[in-house]
């Protein structure tokens, strides 16, 4: 069983590799390229489902970002992959998430510290797993 430090990692790195999927990209040209929607449709499932593995307290300490709405869209993407609203994806993708992303941030240094400075160290040497 996998503890909510790892699940607030998860959500930290699958932003991180979303932002980099999405720099500079505007919305036309995502819904355009079928390969990047799949990467980002894929990492907001893993978003989803980290939010929705995680104990019910430490979701509940997310206060300032819409934690539902991740997980709601992880849903969506599973069960309704046949009909998903790409301009909803690239929303939530540019607006939703990096904040959620910054709060689990906060809450990693503030619950787990030790797990946070094995991030922060993690990012200094440039490992990625």
């Amino acid at each position: 069983m996998r503890l909510d430090d790892l699940y607030l990692v998860d959500i930290i790195e699958t932003w991180e590799a979303i932002e980099k999927f999405m720099d500079g990209v505007r919305e036309e040209v995502f819904i355009a390229n079928e390969v990047l929607c799949a990467a980002v449709e894929f990492k907001l499932m893993v978003m989803g489902e980290a939010l929705s593995s995680m104990t019910q307290t430490t979701r509940d300490a997310f206060t300032r970002t819409p934690v539902d709405r991740v997980r709601g869209m992880r849903n969506r993407i599973v069960h309704g992959y046949f009909d998903i609203d790409k301009k909803l994806v690239y929303q939530i993708a540019i607006k939703h998430v990096p904040p959620l992303a910054a709060e689990a941030e906060q809450l990693l240094a503030s619950l787990f510290p030790d797990t946070h400075e094995r991030l922060q160290e993690r990012r200094r040497l440039g490992i990625k797993d």
